[in-house]
């Protein structure tokens, strides 16, 4: 429950009271969202992160019917997790110490650094176009160069590594929602 409610922008009594408002028919268009929410948790590889794809669960009745209850998309969520939580407890697994979560995560956000640091280096002349249209006055004639498989919408530079895979999760996204 807690969990559930360290959403940012959630609210425990909008929560509770979407629990409740889901059963009236009213507020039936509510229900496909809510769905599709309680899916991704109690199966994260059926749709990818709630909080990242609100497109994907939210169309416009939804979002007038949560406006008219009052409620969030961040308290829809931590609702789902409730409901998730209280129906499916097998899906969360167990944490018996909250230092193995923290190891844990520490582990994975090394490793995540490690291979955004390894895109940055491994890259070569072949991968670059030069950017034209980006030559800025300012640079003392210094040119952009982009990377040709992204048309150039990601330019060689800092945090190359993190913005090369932001751009394709957002194209995947993109192509998905299409």
């Amino acid at each position: 429950m807690k969990a559930a409610l360290a959403i940012p922008g959630a609210d425990a009594k909008q929560a509770n009271a979407l629990l409740e408002a889901l059963d009236r028919p009213e507020n039936v268009m509510l229900r496909p969202a809510f769905k599709k929410m309680f899916n991704v948790i109690i199966d994260p590889g059926s749709g990818g992160p709630i909080w990242k794809a609100w497109g994907a669960y939210l169309d416009a009745p939804a979002e007038s019917c949560l406006a008219r209850l009052g409620c969030t998309r961040e308290s829809l969520s931590a609702a789902a997790a409730m409901s998730a939580a209280k129906s499916r407890p097998d899906a969360f697994g167990e944490l018996k110490v909250v230092g193995e979560l923290t190891e844990k995560v520490n582990s994975l956000s090394a490793e995540l650094a490690r291979l955004y640091a390894g895109i940055e280096s491994t890259w070569t002349g072949d991968d670059v176009q030069l950017l034209a249209e980006d030559r800025d006055p300012r640079r003392n004639g210094w040119v952009m160069l982009g990377l040709k498989f992204t048309d150039g919408e990601v330019k060689v530079g800092d945090r190359l590594g993190e913005r090369l895979v932001n751009w394709e999760l957002n194209r995947r996204q993109a192509k998905a929602a299409a």
